[in-house]
């Protein structure tokens, strides 16, 4: 898994339009292993958008199509409004959860993946490297902090508010972090 060739096989059996979904707990790698499998699925599929749903878990969304969720989620409120109660225990209530998620889109994985190596089938860096990884692993603020000089709520190359009018409210999206981010 995590390859090149991986990666290649899962693109040829998905349908035109179709989504890949690739979960991974950091605590498994460190920064330069995160940035080999950012830039393996970067070269395998035309867009690729990366998640923070919870403490230590990352979900690369990857198709062969534009990927915009929460754009979609905004005009439509699907699948949220058909099953409410399933995303909701997501804390996926609204269009502008997503959007505390989405750690980075295409642009700002390419700019913090830039210059790491594939991983390939041949060369599974993955693979020979998680052990030594786990001495340093990946944590969520390291990620974050990679990733802020390419963060989509407030990069200006970032295609969440630029719409117009503007499916999503930036007003909601800070209103929202407030509320998750209160001390319990």
């Amino acid at each position: 898994l995590f390859t090149t060739e991986f990666f290649e096989q899962v693109r040829a059996h998905l349908n035109p339009g179709g989504v890949f979904v690739q979960w991974m707990h950091i605590g498994m790698i460190d920064e330069p292993l995160f940035k080999t499998l950012g830039r393996t699925i970067l070269d395998s599929f035309e867009d690729v958008r990366l998640y923070n749903p919870a403490s230590e878990l990352i979900l690369f969304l990857a198709s062969d199509r534009p990927l915009e969720p929460e754009l979609q989620v905004a005009q439509t409120r699907e699948p949220l409004k058909s099953d409410p109660v399933r995303y909701s225990r997501l804390a996926i209530n609204c269009a502008e959860d997503l959007c505390l998620m989405l750690v980075l889109e295409r642009w700002g994985l390419e700019e913090l993946c830039r210059g790491a190596p594939r991983n390939t089938d041949d060369m599974n860096i993955l693979a020979t490297r998680s052990p030594r990884a786990l001495r340093n692993p990946l944590t969520n603020e390291m990620l974050l902090e990679a990733a802020a000089p390419f963060d989509p709520l407030v990069a200006d190359r970032s295609a969440l508010f630029s719409r117009s009018p503007p499916p999503l409210s930036a007003r909601r999206v800070a209103r929202r972090l407030a509320v998750h981010s209160q001390p319990e």
